[in-house]
């Protein structure tokens, strides 16, 4: 190289403090040399360069590389609709990486349909008071549509969504707490899940969502059951090393409408799939007048501590329409 000639004892000390988990950056600084000198003399020594990941690492641990935990409000530990949201995302696209001994801690969703990403990066950003990353990632396969990404880099936030069970298409249950809320919040949660996970099958005038995890998928049955939605679970065995698959469809009239009253999409494709299933149906008229006849009966057996559903059972009404028509002036509390 041209310039000042260097000594056989510097060239030593760049090899040595490079062993030592010194970066190139970091020696060049150190002994007041271009960096480009330090990676030149690496190279001629034929010493193997560290990945950035392994460059990252050592730089954690020797302490030039600090990770900021970005601090969440106390009011990110309720369970908000937003959050609700977020946890029926991961149980289906979403993502949550947890990994210390990487130092990696991200909650993300990569998707084609940008509304559905806006969506969750807007309920983490409202639930945690942090900025999510807004990206578009570009698919190394040429016939794939480009996807929008999101992505919330703290160890907090991590920590604060791991609280509630555990995720991962194997793993993920519907959280306890989201089973004892009220339907205002498991709304939102389902609905989060059936944007990862749902289709609109508008010739067959179905809702679907698919899993391998059917243990997760009676979970969500049981949320549908409590709006009053009915749906059945199918298995299906796939060739080996595949693990077998199961769909949750929601098929009859009255759950598809339930659904589209009480949960719906955000996805705006699958949203005017349902609506046109809907709309196909001829005039169904719902016997409100025999259910305001018993409103003031509701009111008076909710006072007295009862729950939808004992009313329910007690007027021989479906809990749905008892949370319907009080839930005005009455809501649970989560």
């Amino acid at each position: 190289m041209n310039g000042h000639p260097i000594a056989k004892e510097e060239i030593e000390q760049f090899k040595q403090l490079y062993q030592k988990g010194e970066s190139t950056r970091s020696i060049a600084s150190k002994l007041n040399k271009s960096h480009s000198i330090i990676i030149y003399h690496l190279n001629k020594l034929n010493i193997k360069r560290r990945s950035r990941k392994e460059a990252a690492k050592l730089g954690v641990q020797s302490g030039r590389i600090r990770i900021f935990e970005n601090q969440i409000p106390n009011s990110s530990k309720k369970l908000s609709l937003e959050k609700a949201y977020i946890l029926g995302v991961l149980c289906g696209d979403g993502f949550l990486i947890y990994n210390s001994n990487k130092s990696v801690y991200q909650i993300g969703l990569s998707a084609v349909d940008k509304e559905f990403v806006n969506e969750f990066r807007n309920s983490l950003s409202q639930v945690y008071r942090l900025n999510p990353t807004k990206e578009i990632h570009i698919p190394k396969i040429s016939n794939w549509n480009n996807q929008s990404r999101t992505r919330l880099c703290s160890i907090k936030a991590c920590e604060n969504l791991l609280c509630y069970g555990k995720f991962g298409v194997k793993k993920w249950r519907v959280p306890e707490r989201i089973k004892r809320a009220d339907l205002e919040i498991q709304s939102q949660f389902i609905k989060g899940f059936f944007d990862s996970e749902g289709n609109v099958d508008e010739v067959g005038k179905r809702i679907r969502a698919f899993s391998i995890n059917n243990n997760g998928l009676e979970d969500v049955k049981a949320l549908l059951n409590g709006f009053g939605i009915e749906s059945k679970i199918h298995s299906k065995k796939n060739k080996k090393p595949r693990l077998p698959s199961y769909t949750l469809s929601v098929q009859d009239r009255k759950s598809i409408e339930l659904f589209d009253k009480y949960i719906n999409f955000t996805i705006i494709r699958k949203k005017d799939r349902l609506k046109q299933i809907v709309s196909s149906y001829k005039l169904w008229v719902k016997p409100h007048r025999e259910v305001i006849k018993l409103k003031d009966k509701m009111m008076e057996l909710r006072n007295q501590g009862l729950s939808y559903e004992k009313i329910g059972k007690e007027l021989n009404i479906n809990k749905t329409t008892v949370w319907n028509h009080l839930n005005s002036r009455d809501r649970l509390v989560p």
